[in-house]
């Protein structure tokens, strides 16, 4: 398939109180729900006991570092995003306002998630947020997978939801990544492992190496 093509995805730039924002949020929990995103990496993070902060970068809603919260209370949670704290986000999440790209890592026993987040960024911001959190124990991500397929059962979904999701469904993956393309942002000192997922989804875990 071709190289990434980064477009804007109308999410983003709709207002968040905007009635297809809305719905487009709701489609995209749906979506997240049927490809077993957050399960998965819920699954990921109790292989690490000995982690003691999680942060999520492009945190949306904050549904996902909220059930993260809940789920494992004696760790930091921090979720990264550009707009404000969303209501109902977990009392014990603290929430920063600022630029994924600006956030930077100055001590280990920390894992950096990304549900979906990554391929808003080219290649070469993608090498900058690498090098920002190479500190990390590990990297666990969830990212579109770029193939002709994943186009097709995306546009299988059209019926059941709303303009906005249609758009970005297309767009994001073909923002996504194949196999080996994350692995060769990131720093020498991580180990990658990826696995494609069926129904689009491309899994990966980078540890940092000893």
């Amino acid at each position: 398939m071709q190289s990434r093509e980064l477009v804007t995805e109308w999410l983003d730039v709709l207002p968040a109180d905007h009635v297809d924002a809305i719905r487009s949020r709701r489609d995209l929990e749906m979506i997240n729900f049927f490809m077993g995103n957050e399960r998965w990496i819920l699954r990921q993070l109790e292989l690490w006991p000995e982690i003691d902060c999680v942060v999520e970068l492009g945190a949306g809603t904050g549904q996902l570092i909220s059930r993260l919260s809940e789920k494992f209370p004696e760790k930091s949670c921090i979720a990264i995003d550009l707009i404000e704290r969303p209501a109902g986000v977990a009392a014990g999440v603290e929430w920063r306002r600022q630029d994924a790209l600006d956030f930077q890592l100055a001590s280990g026993r920390t894992m950096v998630i990304a549900n979906l987040f990554l391929h808003h960024l080219p290649t070469a911001q993608l090498a900058k947020l690498f090098t920002n959190i190479s500190a990390a124990d590990a990297l666990i991500c969830v990212e579109p997978l770029r193939t002709r397929l994943s186009l097709t059962m995306a546009s299988l979904i059209y019926p059941w939801v709303n303009a906005v999701t249609q758009h970005d469904m297309i767009a994001s993956i073909r923002a996504g990544f194949i196999a080996g393309e994350l692995a060769e942002c990131a720093p020498a000192s991580w180990q990658w492992d990826e696995s494609p997922h069926p129904f689009g989804g491309l899994r990966s875990v980078a540890k940092m190496l000893p």
